[in-house]
């Protein structure tokens, strides 16, 4: 039995003697205790030689010679008792006997340390048995069951914390428990006290006869909870280091092994390793041998690039000079990896008067920004660049500069141009007709970090090639570096640029590989992720998927830091709007639409154009005339002609020149316009336009060329503007899908426009020399209001005072539809109400 002291040894011989002396009569156990240990060797020459004496238990060593030279007996057995401090003559000659003859007595033997007896080979004939530590300790249903005899009245949480401190270990448990029965403080802080207090006295000659490396390898690995190959060499220096614990954890001593996700590893007996802190803690005896195996072990880690042990062992070492090296260099590494706690408990670790040198503010903002605190990143960014100027910055802490610059620069807190020019200077960026980057004394993943913020900032301001290039050079750095987070935020940055380009649908699968990312760095809440689910929004928008785009959409909005990106909450605005314009509720839509949204100013180029296009639709739902006209006007404005070239031509051909409109959009097809939307759009619209002019023979000629163009992307939104002739629509659609080599996508597009609502149709709906609607000056604007005949035809239901329900019966149109028509109505009068609307309506002889 090889265990420490305490841990029930001599208790359970004992007990194995009365049971098995119930059963056997006849057994004599003889107890060969310290104190009788000089007599071994004497005993065991007279056992070989010819002894012919019988003696009772309790013996003398005079007695026992006789009783040990008989013949061998099956019921005498011989206990040896602290044999650890057996005469190595003694060891030796029991070591003879039981190779030589194995089979002439029964031997129980129990130690602290190993002692050197060919265990090995009885095992393996099947003559010894051999009981450690882990044998012996007490499991969780016999520690309770031993707590409770003694201290019946303790807690259930208390008993499982000292069952958790002691992990089975009698001594430190009996008297821990006894504390706790005479109500001797919490049962934490008793057991610990007592445990260690105990154990100091139990080992305090074990300790000493330990060998000097031995010593220092527990002392070097102490602050450790398990302690791997690696880190026991990396701390104490010694490659050896692994052997010695091994050694300990095998003859069954204060070590145990287990094995951890990297493999195998060893760990100290909890009371064992807080004995340890306590001669390691500031002012300890022992404490310069921690300090300096943790400094040993950061700068061992920072040779492998290993960032996070590098840092624990840095901030172990309580020395600030290296927590500031390391904390400098693997700062934001850690950062991006999300692993924000450990770069806070290195501050903590950290005086004052260090945290306020330019290189440790930079982290200390770049932390903030992580955790959220928003103003307190702004703050300390504006410290740390104050703080660095006249200062020879390395290219770590410009780069730190420079990346919070772009984004404070981003929401319009700092020049975002001089930002953006300060982080192209530090990449050494050359973007010419091959790209590529300089980066001297940079690393790769400070690299990849400010080339995806870069993009983010360079997007904003409307530079879309040049985000393009920074999130694809950022992207590949990341994936060099198998970096997931970086990988996910490079990724939902192209697909927000895939977005905005129109290419919805490689935008969706973008997205997708993204939130696969960020869910392999376990960084799915990241508010980059916001990102991806708004361009997977936008493509289920596109493919006539609502709820999708709806679930996807309340995701981003659902994230408060997400929706601080100023692109976000653009394009969340603008896909919130589209969605309740398709809902009917046109009101809300132009509300989001009009509303103040917390964004720096000014809103680049081809935001504005998707606000305008949006608009444009809007009004195109609403027949609003009005809008429509501003909205061209706008367009023009900014110098996006085609875009206007679109809505005027709408304006044309519902109006009852749908030849005239035609032939405008041949000439914006012909120029082939650059936006993809534009070109299907444009595509979509002539087609629908030649089905209400009636030239059905160019509508089929045309709708495979508009699949085309159309099917890549999935842009079925866009095709619902041919809704406004919606029988004849579907049925080219019909003929397309059944004809011989017709478009694959037809029967899509079919079954998907067979079920949407008809919208547009009723603002569009066929226009004669009779029935063009009304036409009638504002009073107070001077303005021209006009209303469609649909319009009319729902402003006259309204008159008879039918329900939404009545009026869609009597039009055969669904409900959404009535809602929207009334909502446009409402607006155009300038009402918030029926009586209202009906009053001003018949003033101009409306109804």
């Amino acid at each position: 039995m090889q265990a420490p002291a305490s841990t029930g040894k001599t208790t359970l011989v004992r007990a194995w003697e009365h049971r098995a002396a119930t059963l056997d009569p006849e057994l004599v156990v003889h107890w060969l205790t310290r104190s009788h240990h000089e007599a071994l060797p004497a005993c065991l020459r007279a056992a070989a030689e010819d002894g012919t004496h019988s003696v009772d238990h309790g013996s003398s060593p005079a007695q026992l010679v006789g009783s040990l030279s008989a013949r061998p007996s099956p019921h005498h057995v011989l206990v040896v008792d602290d044999a650890h401090l057996l005469p190595q003559v003694s060891v030796d000659l029991l070591s003879d006997l039981l190779e030589e003859a194995p089979g002439s007595m029964r031997l129980v033997v129990m130690t602290r340390q190993r002692i050197g007896l060919p265990l090995v080979v009885l095992r393996l004939h099947g003559s010894a048995q051999h009981l450690t530590h882990a044998e012996l300790a007490f499991d969780h249903r016999e520690t309770a069951e031993l707590i409770g005899l003694i201290a019946p009245d303790l807690a259930p949480d208390a008993v499982y914390r000292l069952d958790e401190l002691a992990r089975g270990w009698a001594g430190p448990l009996v008297m821990s428990a006894r504390a706790e029965a005479a109500g001797r403080g919490g049962a934490t802080h008793t057991a610990m006290q007592l445990g260690t207090d105990f154990l100091e006295h139990l080992l305090a000659d074990d300790w000493d006869a330990l060998p000097p490396a031995v010593r220092h390898t527990l002392l070097a690995t102490c602050q450790e909870s398990d302690i791997g190959p690696e880190a026991a060499a990396l701390l104490t220096g010694d490659l050896e280091a692994s052997a010695h614990l091994a050694e300990l954890a095998a003859s069954g001593t204060l070590v145990g092994s287990t094995v951890v996700a990297d493999g195998p590893a060893w760990r100290v007996h909890p009371l064992l390793r807080e004995l340890m802190r306590r001669w390691t803690a500031p002012g300890g005896a022992h404490v310069d041998v921690v300090v300096a195996a943790h400094a040993r072990a950061a700068r061992g880690y920072a040779a492998r690039n290993d960032a996070a042990p590098a840092l624990r062992h840095a901030r172990l070492s309580g020395e600030p000079a290296l927590v500031v090296d390391m904390l400098t260099e693997y700062g934001p590494s850690l950062l991006c990896a999300a692993r924000t706690d450990e770069v806070s408990e290195a501050f903590v670790a950290l005086p004052t008067t260090v945290c306020e040198q330019p290189h440790v503010l930079a982290i200390d903002a770049l932390l903030r920004r992580a955790n959220g605190d928003v103003n307190g990143a702004a703050r300390t960014a504006a410290r740390a660049a104050a703080s660095a100027v006249g200062v020879d910055a390395d290219p770590a802490l410009r780069a730190d500069l420079a990346l919070l610059g772009v984004w404070q620069g981003r929401y319009g807190w700092t020049d975002v141009r001089a930002a953006i020019r300060t982080a192209t200077d530090i990449l050494g960026c050359h973007h010419g007709a091959e790209s590529h980057h300089v980066l001297q004394g940079l690393s790769l993943v400070r690299s990849a970090w400010l080339m995806v913020e870069l993009a983010a900032a360079q997007a904003w301001t409307g530079d879309l090639s040049g985000a393009e290039i920074h999130v694809r050079d950022g992207l590949v750095a990341a994936r060099s570096l198998r970096h997931h987070r970086l990988i996910a935020a490079a990724l939902a940055h192209r697909a927000m640029l895939e977005t905005i380009g129109g290419s919805f649908q490689t935008a969706a699968e973008t997205a997708r590989e993204a939130l696969a990312e960020a869910a392999t760095a376990g960084v799915s809440g990241d508010p980059y992720v916001g990102r991806a689910h708004l361009a997977l929004g936008w493509a289920a928008f596109h493919e006539l998927q609502m709820r999708s785009a709806s679930d996807h959409l309340a995701r981003v909005e659902a994230a408060p830091a997400a929706m601080a990106d100023p692109l976000l909450v653009v394009m969340a605005a603008l896909l919130r709007a589209r969605l309740l314009a398709e809902d009917g509720r046109l009101d809300a839509a132009h509300r989001v639409l009009t509303g103040r949204l917390e964004i720096p100013e000014p809103i680049p180029l081809f935001l504005r154009r998707l606000f305008g296009v949006v608009r444009g639709q809007t009004a195109m739902m609403a027949g609003d005339a009005e809008a429509l006209r501003l909205q061209i006007k706008d367009f023009r404005a900014l110098g996006l002609h085609s875009e206007a070239q679109i809505l005027e031509a709408f304006q044309v051909g519902v109006g009852g020149e749908p030849g005239a409109a035609v032939e405008m959009l041949d000439l914006l097809i012909d120029g082939e316009p650059t936006e993809e939307t534009v070109a299907v759009g444009a595509r979509a619209l002539r087609v629908a336009l030649c089905l209400r002019s009636g030239d059905l023979d160019r509508a089929h000629a045309l709708v495979p060329d508009l699949l085309a163009r159309a099917a890549p992307q999935r842009m079925l939104h866009l095709l619902t503007v041919c809704l406004i002739a919606r029988a004849r629509f579907l049925r080219v659609l019909r003929d397309e899908a059944t004809r011989d080599g017709g478009h694959p996508w037809a029967q899509t597009v079919l079954d998907a426009l067979s079920e949407k609502d008809r919208q547009f149709g009723e603002i569009g709906a066929p226009v004669d020399a009779t029935g063009r609607g009304a036409v009638f000056k504002d009073a107070d604007t001077g303005v021209l209001v006009t209303l469609t005949p649909r319009e009319l035809d729902v402003l006259g239901q309204l008159a008879l005072g039918g329900s939404y329900a009545d009026i869609s019966q009597a039009l055969y149109v669904t409900e959404n539809t009535v809602k929207t028509h009334v909502a446009s109505i409402y607006r155009k009068l300038g009402a918030d109400r029926r009586g209202k609307a009906l009053s001003i309506a018949r003033d101009h002889g409306l109804v």
